[in-house]
């Protein structure tokens, strides 16, 4: 967590539950302020945990080569450094048979059990489409 946050994720065996989560702590590198006149973390730094959170649990869940083909985030609360936050994420819709996928990920406080930050990622599986696996292993 020195360079800025580092997060831990688990899930459970088998495909039945589409969900993943964990716990996630920022550190004082992804502060706003980096200096410590702020005692909140950066925006991206928090866009950043969520969008790598809801890649994995679409590649744990549901594909093997996950990408961000988009994504909104909403900060509802402030997250601080040095806190241990859980996060949550669901595939909520398979929007494309087998290709692209809607997964919602929040960044939970355990205090109080409510979301400080969202996002809602659509992931595309690239390993299904050919022109992806050709450019990429020379299929």
């Amino acid at each position: 967590a020195r360079s800025g946050f580092e997060y831990r994720a688990f899930f459970e065996v088998g495909m039945d539950q589409k969900k993943t989560f964990g716990a996630a702590r920022f550190s004082d590198s992804a502060r706003a302020d980096a200096d410590g006149f702020d005692d909140y973390i950066h925006g991206g730094a928090i866009q950043t945990l969520l969008d790598e959170a809801t890649a994995e649990c679409a590649m744990v869940k549901a594909c093997v080569l996950p990408t961000t083909a988009e994504a909104s985030f909403k900060i509802m609360k402030k997250v601080v450094p040095n806190k241990t936050y859980l996060f949550e994420c669901e595939i909520a819709e398979e929007v494309v048979k087998g290709v692209k996928y809607k997964v919602v990920g929040k960044l939970i406080n355990p205090d109080d059990n409510t979301t400080n930050a969202q996002c809602t990622a659509m992931i595309a599986n690239i390993g299904a489409i050919p022109q992806a696996r050709k450019d990429r292993y020379g299929e």
